[in-house]
């Protein structure tokens, strides 16, 4: 009988203490996944931002300075811009053509 009762005393202690250790592991367990998750959200979110100043950077520099053609590609309005001068361009060549023929054909 009271060999039974101290079993069962260290029966519930033994208990416990497995229990405790087991919430430890899983605790430590959860808390390093979070952490390594956390860690590449931040990553990610870091390079996002990133990404994006740098996109920001280049389009105003696209802006302001005039770029390559093939870089001009993408966006309509410069490669409007870019159309519109060229359009320009050849009229004001045609023009200087019909000037120089009518100096021609007058003189």
């Amino acid at each position: 009988m009271v060999a039974k009762m101290i079993a069962n005393v260290i029966a519930k202690v033994v208990a416990k203490m497995v229990a405790k250790m087991f919430a430890k592991m899983v605790a430590k367990t959860v808390a390093k996944m979070v952490a390594k998750m956390v860690a590449k959200i931040q990553s990610s979110i870091f390079f996002i931002l990133l990404f994006h100043l740098c996109a920001a950077n280049q389009r105003h520099h696209e802006s302001v300075i005039k770029p390559a053609p093939r870089l001009r590609r993408g966006w309509r309005w410069l490669t409007y811009i870019d159309e519109r001068e060229r359009e320009e361009g050849k009229n004001c060549r045609l023009q200087q053509k019909r000037d120089a023929e009518g100096l021609l054909s007058s003189g």
